[in-house]
């Protein structure tokens, strides 16, 4: 049984800007965005794009230094290997699916990109895809090409291009699901000899002659990669590259499902949160006007013990007094107008808006 391992912040950090990414995570037997997002929870900074390059050509690089350990941050992150590895999902015993050899007439999509190719600039850029072949593996990687998209049109998908990436890529599309793929020929690169300082690229691409076809799907346990190796052709992995293909498309149905309740359920919260508040406004106003009619109520008997008090010590005035008498008759009918039970009319006040 594989023990929990410990990565301290800085003795990671070292790892991290000592060794690429994908070959360190492979010794925690981790992906490299798993170890990533270990490096992000620890406020570990990670060497930018192109800095492994420099260093393989011996050029200068600049290192970003470890920052402070910010007030409840993790100094270090405990590793369970077996909680930790990421399992791909490999399906077995799936259809053969066989190459086709004989193209009578091209996809549209290739067909365009093709005659683009030849000079015809009148087909919009947009209506072509990428072709990331060197003339030695690009006609196998148009026949290939070819039966990815026609196995996918046989299953009901709509083949589209992906516009928004940098360059053009075929996509599969289906009830406004979209799932983007990419078919090329490997490169490495290779130092320009003779290249003049300051003038001339050091460095260049140079296609290696193995096809890689990947899957463009995110947080998925599926294989996403398949290249061509010692043991198979990327040929032979259409099968599982067809199948994950599928899969994806469901778990992203799945995932719209599984948004569309969470929306409703953050819609229903949201709605009886807002019935909650409306009663609970309600309550306050109904109190506010109980309060009201008590200080009311209060300030009526004061006034009417006031005038009987009037009454009382003034009585022989009030009879010979026209004015006194008329002043003592008002304030008793105004008086008793404010009594705010005077009817059962108060309680329209109560009644729910």
């Amino acid at each position: 049984m594989q023990k929990s391992i410990i990565l301290k912040r800085q003795e990671l950090y070292n790892e991290v800007w000592s060794t690429p990414l994908t070959k360190l995570a492979e010794l925690y037997n981790l992906s490299d965005n798993g170890l990533r997002k270990i490096c992000i929870k620890l406020d570990i900074p990670l060497p930018p794009a192109g800095y492994w390059v420099k260093v393989k050509y011996g050029k200068k690089v600049k290192l970003i230094p470890l920052p402070n350990l910010k007030p409840n941050s993790l100094s270090e992150y405990i590793l369970n290997p077996r909680a930790e590895i990421i399992k791909i999902i490999r399906p077995t015993n799936l259809p053969e699916i066989k190459i086709i050899d004989n193209v009578m007439r091209h996809h549209v999509i290739l067909k365009n990109t093709l005659d683009r190719l030849k000079g015809n600039y009148s087909i919009p850029w947009s209506n072509t895809i990428a072709l990331n072949f060197s003339e030695n593996t690009k006609k196998r990687g148009l026949l290939i090409l070819e039966t990815i998209f026609s196995e996918l049109e046989e299953r009901g998908y709509k083949i589209e291009i992906d516009s928004s990436r940098r360059n053009n890529c075929p996509c599969a599309f289906d009830n406004n699901i979209r799932i983007g793929f990419d078919l090329r020929e490997r490169t490495f690169m290779k130092k320009i000899e003779n290249a003049r300082p300051f003038y001339d690229n050091k460095i260049e691409n140079v296609f290696n002659g193995l096809l890689e076809l990947r899957l463009d799907i995110w947080g998925h346990d599926l294989k996403k990669v398949f290249t061509d190796n010692p043991k198979n052709k990327v040929e032979d992995y259409l099968p599982e590259f067809i199948h994950n293909m599928i899969l994806g498309f469901q778990q992203k149905k799945d995932d719209q499902i599984r948004e569309v309740a969470r929306r409703e359920d953050r819609a229903k919260s949201e709605r009886l949160a807002e019935i909650e508040r409306r009663k609970n406004e309600e309550e306050h106003r109904k109190a506010d006007i109980l309060q009201n009619m008590a200080s009311q109520l209060k300030i009526y008997n004061s006034v009417k013990e006031l005038l009987a008090q009037i009454r009382i010590k003034y009585e022989s005035d009030i009879i010979v007094n026209e004015k006194l008498n008329n002043w003592i008759t008002w304030a008793e009918q105004a008086n008793e107008n404010r009594d705010p039970i005077k009817s059962l009319k108060f309680l329209i006040k109560f009644e729910s808006k």
